[in-house]
């Protein structure tokens, strides 16, 4: 089944956590024992609210107060299934929020306006994802008091952003089961038990021989759908984040060099120097060979699927990043 997918972005400690936790009560998706629970820890850990702690369940992501890593949270809404992905605003998770962007087709982004250099890179971001589906809202005040019913009536009025048809294609977001199994959402195409694929960059072929979705098994999945597939002659080993799955039409590049087009800088770039790159699900260490103007060469430390961003806007897009700040937002030339 095709859900809306809606993503909630911002930087860290801005209330992404706490939004989702009050829609989880406010559709009744959370029982009294749970949030009981969500209470007694929020009291003992000095919160202010239970909400966060309703999505955040690991510890270490309790004790210091925000999300760690993207979440998955399945909502039903006047009859209707979304899936809700909460991310991490630290500069770590920025590959997390990319992948977010990615399958989304709507966002929520919870930013104080005022911010004039996060504003710049998020809309950015939105922009060559295209994504045009959006609301903001300020964490300044009640984010949960007044915003709510805006927040509510958004998500049931977003429409499902169309797809392309032409070729399947699935980056791998994570693994579950004994480690077989890749949950990712399809960026394009479709995929039918049976069908022969390959796993790229390391290009290693294999058929898909189960796909699921909330632990029933499909025949077909479409573009959009958030499944889980399982192949027939690759090994577990190899299925690791950051891969794709691709039909064998026409193969996903692998690339160890690209030369890219900066539309959003917010760091002083120079040559020479190691930084981080994000592609889809990936993350890759790389470094600046050549900056000209708004033009940059980078050589990535192993091989990475992408695309040129004309042909394919959710492999063509790359976000840099050091340890401390983004540094810049670009489309993949070739």
């Amino acid at each position: 089944m095709r859900k809306k997918i809606v993503s909630f972005v911002g930087p860290p400690f801005s209330g992404k956590s706490t939004i989702i936790g009050r829609i989880l009560v406010d559709l009744k998706q959370v029982g009294k024992r749970g949030i009981e629970d969500a209470q007694r820890d929020a009291q003992a850990l000095g919160y202010r609210s239970y909400y966060p702690l309703l999505v955040n369940f690991e510890l270490n992501e309790r004790l210091s107060g925000h999300t760690l890593s993207i979440k998955f949270i399945d909502v039903t809404l006047r009859e209707k299934k979304l899936l809700l992905l909460d991310t991490p605003g630290s500069i770590q998770g920025l590959t997390d929020v990319l992948t977010a962007l990615i399958i989304s087709d709507a966002t929520v982004l919870v930013l104080n306006k005022s911010n004039e250099k996060l504003w710049a890179f998020y809309n950015c971001l939105l922009d060559l994802l295209r994504i045009s589906q959006k609301i903001v809202i300020s964490p300044e005040g009640n984010i949960v008091g007044e915003n709510m019913k805006e927040i509510i009536n958004f998500l049931s009025t977003t429409k499902e952003r169309m797809r392309p048809k032409d070729i399947f294609r699935m980056p791998i977001i994570g693994t579950y089961g004994m480690g077989n199994v890749a949950y990712g959402v399809i960026t394009r195409g479709e995929v039918r038990i049976g069908d022969e694929i390959i796993l790229a960059p390391i290009y290693r072929a294999g058929t898909v021989s189960s796909i699921e979705q909330d632990q029933k098994p499909l025949e077909r999945a479409i573009a959009g759908e958030d499944i889980g597939i399982s192949f027939r002659g690759i090994g577990r080993q190899y299925i690791k984040r950051g891969y794709i799955v691709s039909a064998l039409d026409r193969l996903p590049r692998k690339l160890k060099e690209a030369e890219i087009e900066a539309v959003w800088e917010g760091g002083e770039l120079k040559e020479g120097i190691s930084i981080i790159a994000c592609i889809h699900s990936a993350q890759v260490s790389c470094k600046i060979v050549r900056k000209m103007n708004d033009k940059i060469i980078l050589r990535f430390e192993r091989e990475v699927c992408a695309e040129p961003y004309e042909m394919d806007a959710e492999l063509g897009t790359i976000l840099l990043r050091d340890h401390e700040r983004p540094l810049c937002i670009g489309k993949i030339l070739n």
